[in-house]
Order: C-alpha cells, then structure tokens, then sequence
C-alpha cells in the first residue's frame, strides 16, 4: 500500500489563520516524507500542496485548498485551512479545519471530526492499514487541548494547555508531537511527544525546550522530531542535533531516505526576513525569493528534493522548490496564499 504523508506546516498559522477561538501557531510546519526510508522509484512523481487561500488582496480570510502539480483546488467555501495530507491507494486524504472545527476530506469530500461541540482544528494524518489517524486540538473552557482521532474516535492527550501538530505510527505505537503549557493565545510552552498517550518532553541540558514540536517520524526504530525552536536543529532518540547556531525560526519537517536525513526550517542568519532553506546531512541550502519566506515541508523523490512554502512579494505567494528551482502555485488574482504541507507521489 502506498502511504505518503506530509504533516502540518507549522509556519505562519496564528498570523494568517482565523479560527475564532483558536490560534493555530505562529510557525508551525510539518510536512514529511515518502515511505520512510525507501527510496523512490524512476517515474515521473506527482506533487501535492495543501495549504489555503484568500479571495482578493483585502481578504484575509482563508479558505482550505490544495494543488495537485500546480492545479488548484478550493475545498471549502467557508473559513478553513488544510494542514496535512496522506495519499492512499490514489485517494487523497487532507487534514484541516473548517470553520472552527477539526476534520478532513477525502477525494474533496468534508468528514467532520467530533470534539463534543467545541472549537477544534486538525493538523495532520496519517493512514496505516486503512485505519485513519487525525492529530489535532480542541478548546474547553478556554483551555487547548492536544488530541488524536483514530477512526474518528477522539484521545485526548493531556488535560492542561496542550497542542498537537503532528502524528506518525510505527509497528502499531501511535506517536503525536506537539507541544504542553504556555498560553493558548501564544502556544509557546514545552515541545514534546506522546508515545501511546505517554507524555515526553524534549529537552538539553536537562532543560526543556521552549516552543512546539512541528514533526515526527520514525525510520528503522529511530525516532526524529523538528520543532519552532529558537535553533535550527532536530532531535533523534532524544539527542539534540543541531544544524546552525544562527538564529533561526525553527525546523518544520523532516524525511529521512536511505539514511540520509532531509530537514526543512527557516532561519534569519541575522538579517532583516527570514529565509527558507533546508539541510541534507546538516548541510544548508539556502532559497532565495521574496523579502521573507518560510517552508512548511519536505519531500525527496527520485533524488530531487522537494520544499513546500510561502514567500513575501507584497502578498504572501504559495510556492514550493524542486532542487532550489522555484514554483509560484496559482490563485485567484490578488490573493494571499499560503502552504501547510507537500507530499510527492510516485
């Protein structure tokens, strides 16, 4: 069974994003990989770009949609965003959030996700044998809670502020990242996982890690998180491995093929705007577009690496790099754009 996933872009979300009660994060990313591991196969691969889109410059609100080699499609006519995606069997399965509630579409069709009536929004998702798994938050008594969906039965995770912005599952251990405390209209707190319900945070130097955790995979028993840390840098088993000591805004996805990891960030190097770029074995690629940009994901095919995201140019622009090259993802005149995750299909 062909199972891609890219997660949630954790960039830019509670600055773009209109949930009413529910700030999604400020820069979240989350986009992931082919089958772990795996290479890809020599046929032309097809590129998936979820994310959303206003109508017309003075419209700040969004509406879900995504981009299937660079054609595009509006999921919803409501305020929405997508945030994750997972092709199954040709079926494209997008996580996201509708007007203030957490759900997904498969093939363009809306399958709302229960959260007992309150506000909710899904990240990411993921599908393993043909069950479906759903990461996400929902607020109770002004309080985020991170939490899971299997099937469309909700887990939650924890009981205090909480978000959850990532899942993957391996040998039948559901593993969900995200990030426990801070406030919910900042959602700084602590990045962590949950193994199976059980919490971890992440941590160095027995301090733990300000900012959320943005993505999660597991490769041969070896499990990898990138986060919106204050460091360009990714975690595997638990050690910190860093890839700059520039400031940066963060990691917002990982892949790892044949043992080489791919992970996608922003960082500032210290001038004005941030830059999108990515590191391969901890060797930084730089994008040069806009006075500002971010990514929201990574993918690597036919060894071609892929990187979805937004840049400034008056207007935030969707886009997404093959090997550095560019590619400007279209809308409706005027309008702002902005991606959530990539997944490239063979």
């Amino acid at each position: 069974m062909q199972n891609l996933k890219r997660r949630f872009s954790v960039a830019l979300c509670k600055k773009y994003f209109i949930l009413p009660l529910i700030a999604l994060l400020s820069l979240l990313f989350v986009a992931q990989h082919s089958i772990p591991g795996e290479s890809s196969s020599s046929s032309s691969p097809t590129v998936y770009v979820v994310g959303g889109h206003s109508d017309g410059v003075m419209n700040h609100i969004y509406k879900a949609c995504y981009w299937k080699d660079g054609v595009l499609t509006t999921l919803s006519s409501e305020r929405s965003i997508a945030s994750g995606i997972t092709v199954v069997n040709g079926s494209v399965y997008i996580a996201g959030t509708n007007y203030g509630k957490a759900c997904y579409w498969k093939d363009g069709v809306l399958i709302p996700l229960s959260s007992n009536g309150y506000m909710s929004a899904a990240t990411d998702m993921t599908i393993v044998n043909g069950t479906v798994y759903v990461a996400g938050y929902y607020e109770e008594r002004n309080i985020e809670k991170a939490c899971y969906w299997k099937d469309g039965e909700q887990t939650t995770l924890s009981s205090g502020q909480s978000v959850a912005f990532a899942i993957t599952v391996a040998n039948g251990i559901v593993y969900v990242a995200g990030a426990i405390g801070g406030d919910k209209d900042n959602i700084v707190g602590s990045a962590c996982y949950w193994k199976d319900g059980v919490l971890t945070r992440l941590t160095s130097n027995a301090q733990n890690i300000p900012g959320p955790a943005t993505d999660i995979t597991v490769v041969n028993g070896a499990l990898y998180v990138t986060g919106h840390f204050a460091q360009a840098c990714y975690f595997k088993d638990g050690k910190l491995i860093s890839l700059s000591s520039d400031f940066s805004d963060g990691t917002t996805g990982i892949t790892v093929v044949n043992g080489t990891v791919y992970v996608a960030g922003v960082y500032s190097g210290g001038a004005p705007g941030n830059k999108a770029c990515y590191w391969k074995d901890g060797v930084q690629t730089t994008f040069s577009l806009g006075s500002s940009a971010s990514t929201s994901g990574i993918d690597v095919a036919n060894g071609s690496v892929y990187v979805a995201g937004h840049y400034y140019g008056r207007i935030y622009k969707a886009c997404y790099w093959k090997d550095e090259i560019p590619t400007d993802l279209p809308v409706p005149p005027m309008s702002y754009s902005i991606t959530r995750a990539i997944a490239v299909v063979q």
